[in-house]
């Protein structure tokens, strides 16, 4: 609790809670841990929460607030400051500085450094798996 993480090049680390949620942290990503509550930084995260056992899990960037409860998920800060959520499974709850979202399974959004919320938009399964190729293997 309060350890920050850092990746380098082509690595990544995975977290395992006592309630089976599994969270893989990817390459050059920069994420503090304080229990079920995770800021991050720089980079991006994989993870998949079950929504029978869950004690849930947050995540906080600096322009949005990620509230998880049984979800297969990437969140991820890009280089903007802006940060974009992808729901593999579930639906996820983001809240920006101006506004609240629920993003659902295909599709994701994202939440500029000012607080505007994108609206949902479908993606490519193929192109976020080789997008996020080192934390999916």
């Amino acid at each position: 609790v309060g350890n920050t993480i850092r990746t380098g090049i082509r690595s990544m680390t995975e977290i395992k809670y006592d309630d089976g949620t599994l969270t893989r942290i990817g390459s050059r990503s920069n994420i503090t841990i304080n229990d079920r509550k995770i800021l991050i930084n720089k980079g991006y995260i994989w993870g998949k929460v079950n929504k029978d056992l869950t004690k849930g899990l947050k995540i906080f960037t600096s322009s949005a607030v990620v509230a998880i409860v049984g979800t297969e998920f990437f969140v991820e800060v890009n280089s903007d400051k802006s940060t974009t959520v992808t729901v593999l499974e579930g639906i996820i709850e983001v809240t920006g500085k101006k506004s609240k979202i629920f993003v659902v399974p295909g599709t994701y959004s994202r939440i500029y450094e000012n607080g505007t919320i994108s609206e949902p938009e479908n993606f490519k399964t193929e192109e976020v798996f080789a997008r996020y190729s080192d934390v999916t293997k």
